[in-house]
């Protein structure tokens, strides 16, 4: 009997770790640079810590009075001006990228369709935007792969995605609470299924039976989806 009550309490503990793990996941920005995934960490006042478990490294996105800078790897990276919401031309709204050799770039970016410019017809482009105010190579600093469209991505936390999925931590809550009740109490939701119907409805073993494997492999999907949802796996 005490394995028995130590294996559920151990059960119940990991079902909470995953729960936990799973929720915080699903609200923690994340980027991909280089192929490594970096994930928010700290946040102190106007500072956000990211860290790569993968290669070690972290990057450090500072709040100043008009710009924000980005730091990597010991490098610097200003930039200037909003992402907008909507396609513009306007000059106010345009976004400014400082590099660390001093290089400048201009443009928008618009949060649906990336960095762009404008031609010298007054028309969008959305094509070959990556740096470049020296030709037409890609920026790299030490084997790191820098855009201008990855700098704004770094820069601002509404442009990142999450670890986890959000969309698929509350189903499987939902799929694991169902199934414990259906494993658990197979007798009382028989009851309550048919109590209108029937006169003192009482269920078949055979019914029983099924109903908790049914409420098992419910308790499995919501757990595997939890687990697969939270990102664990994700680096």
């Amino acid at each position: 009997m005490k394995i028995k009550r130590v294996l559920k309490v151990l059960f119940l503990l990991f079902i909470m770790a995953i729960f936990i793990i799973a929720f915080k996941n699903s609200v923690t920005p994340c980027f991909y640079l280089n192929d490594h995934l970096y994930v928010k960490k700290s946040s102190d006042g106007n500072e956000i810590n990211y860290y790569s478990i993968k290669d070690k490294k972290s990057i450090k996105v500072s709040e100043k009075e008009d710009y924000k800078e980005i730091k990597i790897q010991g490098n610097k990276y200003k930039v200037f001006g909003q992402p907008n919401d909507f396609l513009s031309k306007d000059e106010k709204d345009m976004v400014k990228i400082e590099y660390p050799d001093g290089a400048v770039n201009e443009g928008w970016y618009y949060e649906n369709m990336g960095f762009y410019k404008i031609d010298k017809n007054g028309e969008y482009d959305f094509t070959g935007i990556v740096r470049i105010s020296t030709g037409n190579e890609q920026f790299q600093v030490k084997d790191e792969e820098i855009t201008d469209r990855k700098l704004i991505t770094i820069a601002f936390e509404s442009l990142q995605d999450m670890k986890g999925n959000l969309a698929m931590f509350f189903p499987a809550v939902l799929f694991f609470v169902l199934g414990y009740i259906q494993f658990k109490f197979p007798v009382a939701l028989f009851k309550l299924q048919h109590f209108l119907w029937v006169k003192d409805p009482e269920p078949t073993e055979a019914y029983i039976g099924f109903s908790k494997a049914g409420g098992f492999i419910l308790c499995v999907m919501g757990v595997g989806m939890m687990i697969f949802g939270a990102g664990i796996f994700k680096f």
